[in-house]
């Protein structure tokens, strides 16, 4: 496969579903942007692979790590190029770069993934094959994903059921209900007259259906942002299934 191969890029039109009630999109439509490009980025790179391979492995997040610094409008489109990092160690590095209508660079992201044998069910280190495919040496932010701080107290929790549309297709929470399960505990006030524009999150450990989820958060207002830390675990072992730091800047 050619090196001109390592990047992909997408155009999506942001619909009306996808927008919060200013008409603005949603950083969760963001990520779900992501996870769409990220896959069939993902699915043209891995067909040179023996197909007996590709289905053998997942692709599962560790970190996502994401900056909006401008916001997006009902039906405005964007375009979003993506590209791996060089393959080192036991993660693959995935990168966004994000642009308005006038190519103008308005947000990134990048997320770490852990290779995941679905026989097994526990992550195994890059397959050498994977090695070889096409990858560009940049990172879109840089991020050492050191371990983020988890709160503190409690300022506003919730609890959370996961139900059947909360799954995804290896059959576990997608990643991201655990964003909508975090910001869902913040007052209104916050999530009305603020902007978000940056998320980071670390997912700690899988969930499924059934599981019941509490989801707490602490708000450190500032003038000029509000910071957010939260968690969310589960409430019949305490596990932790993610953990995110949210930064809203006030509008």
């Amino acid at each position: 496969m050619h090196a001109e191969h390592a990047l992909h890029t997408e155009q999506f039109t942001v619909r009306a579903y996808e927008t919060d009630p200013h008409g603005l999109m949603s950083m969760t439509t963001l990520c779900n942007y992501f996870q769409e490009i990220g896959f069939n980025h993902a699915e043209h790179l891995f067909s040179v692979l023996p197909a007996a391979e590709v289905a053998q492995y997942a692709y599962v997040l560790t970190r996502l790590h994401v900056i909006l610094e401008h916001p997006v409008r009902w039906k405005e489109s964007i375009t979003i190029t993506s590209w791996l990092s060089p393959m080192t160690g036991r993660f693959a590095i995935r990168n966004f770069r994000l642009f308005d209508e006038s190519g103008n660079a308005i947000g990134r992201g990048v997320n770490s993934a852990l290779f995941f044998d679905l026989t097994r069910r526990m992550s195994v280190p890059i397959p050498e094959n994977a090695k070889s495919i096409p990858v560009k040496d940049c990172m879109a932010i840089s991020d050492d994903f050191a371990p983020l701080p988890r709160p503190l107290r409690s300022d506003s929790e919730m609890n959370f059921t996961v139900g059947y549309h909360d799954l995804d297709t290896y059959r576990h929470v997608n990643n991201v209900r655990y964003i909508e399960w975090a910001l869902e505990t913040l007052p209104f006030d916050i999530q009305n007259g603020c902007f978000l524009e940056e998320m980071e999150i670390n997912f700690r450990a899988e969930t499924g259906y059934g599981d019941i989820l509490r989801s707490v958060s602490e708000i450190r207002s500032g003038e000029e942002a509000t910071i957010c830390l939260h968690s969310i675990t589960k409430t019949d072992s305490g596990k932790e299934a993610a953990v995110l730091r949210t930064r809203w800047r006030h509008i």
